[in-house]
Formats: C-alpha cells, structure tokens, sequence
C-alpha cells in the first residue's frame, strides 16, 4: 500500500497483511488505529504520524516481538505522540527495528501533542553514523517537520565516524524544535552541517575535532509547505 498524499491525511482503517507500506507523499499522514501488516514500512518523503501506540506493527519501544514489522527511513520522518510515546527501537534490518537506506537515504522524527524523546535501543548506545545498510544516518539526520508543535530530543551519543554530517532541522511553531543530548564525537575530519531554518540546540559537552556549520535551507517537510524562519 502506497500513500502519496501531498496535504495532511488521515488513515483510520486497520492495515493488516503480509504486504508493505510506503509513505511517499510530501504532506502529513496520520495513522490512527492499530495496524497488524508484517511487511516493511517505509517513509520516503513527508511525515508518518504516528496517532496509535500500534500504529507501527508491535510498537516503537526497543522489544522486538511477535507479528512487528520494519521501518525504513528513505527521505521522510516518523511523527511522534503521546498516544505513540517514545522512539526506542533498534537500529537493524530485521522486524520490529530501524534502517536508514545505504548512501542516500535521510530520515528522523518530528514531535506533536507534548516534547518526544529518540532513544535508539532505548539505553542511550552510541550510534555510528555511516552509509551501509542497515545503519544509521546514511546521508543525513532529519528533526522536526514545519507542521510540528513540540521539541524532539534525539539522546543517543553520535560518532561521526570521520565526515561531516548533515542534520536538517525544521522549523514548527515551538520555539527550541529539536535537541542533540548526547555527545558527539568523532576523528579529525568529523563535523557537523546543520540545514534548515528550525532551532536546534547541542546540550552535550561535545568531543568532536571538526566544525560545526549551520547552513539555512527552506524545504518542505510536512504539509507541502516551505519551513520559516523563527
């Protein structure tokens, strides 16, 4: 089942099946019941709300269990609640985890309703960026969506594994959209390039040797429309 919708949608039908679901339009799509697909779920452009803890087959929480499905990042954001609570899966190919698509693939999280937190595996693990399949970041971290109400805190510490990485940070109606807490490391060349006209703000006290550059950058995410500049 593919979506394409270019303005908010919602989906309050139960998806169930052995088939896939590709999110590809620009605006937001909110799923409000508790789908039983087993197929991959992938978010290519736009955002995923997620408006049920189960929206996403077996949950967001770092246990994998029966029947759950996997997430795929290849452009879009998955939109958490407080009915879906926090991002805690783990980082993986496999059911019930997440990927961002070798090289080119970018994806994050954006938060409505109350501030959202991001925990890979949910025990604060160190992630290493890096462009294989199956790992995470590839081509670059997204947070927030022009749509969004509320703060999203990514806590993982961040290895930038020697390049300069791209966060794209977009402007909602709160007035700090995105955070980084845990600590950012990496070799000599590693770096930071900060995209988007959204607030983001560094709380660690961070290690990395290289730059960190902020870079505005107007691109839809959310709704179809361009982010503001706050």
């Amino acid at each position: 089942m593919t979506f394409k919708n270019g303005s908010p949608q919602t989906h309050s039908s139960a998806i169930s099946g052995t088939g896939v679901v590709n999110m590809s339009g620009v605006g937001t799509l909110t799923m409000s019941a508790a789908n039983t697909y087993t197929g991959v779920t992938t978010v290519t452009a736009g955002v995923l709300r997620l408006n049920n803890a189960a929206a996403l087959p077996g949950g967001i929480d770092a246990t994998v269990g029966t029947g759950e499905s996997g997430l795929t990042f290849n452009g879009g954001v998955i939109g958490l609640t407080t009915t879906s609570g926090d991002f805690q899966r783990v980082v993986g190919t496999g059911a019930g985890q997440v990927q961002w698509t070798a090289t080119t693939g970018t994806g994050g999280f954006t938060a409505f309703g109350g501030d959202r937190l991001v925990n890979l595996g949910g025990a604060s693990a160190m992630q290493t960026w890096n462009t294989a399949a199956g790992s995470f970041g590839s081509a670059g971290l997204i947070l927030g969506s022009v749509d969004s109400d509320s703060k999203v805190t990514f806590q993982n510490p961040i290895d930038l594994n020697g390049a300069v990485r791209a966060v794209t940070v977009y402007d909602g109606s709160a007035a700090v959209d995105a955070e980084l807490s845990g600590i950012l490391s990496g070799a000599a060349a590693s770096g930071l390039n900060k995209l988007g006209n959204g607030t983001l703000v560094l709380s660690a006290d961070n290690t990395s040797n290289g730059s960190i550059e902020p870079v505005p950058e107007p691109s839809p995410l959310g709704r179809g429309q361009g982010c503001g500049k706050k």
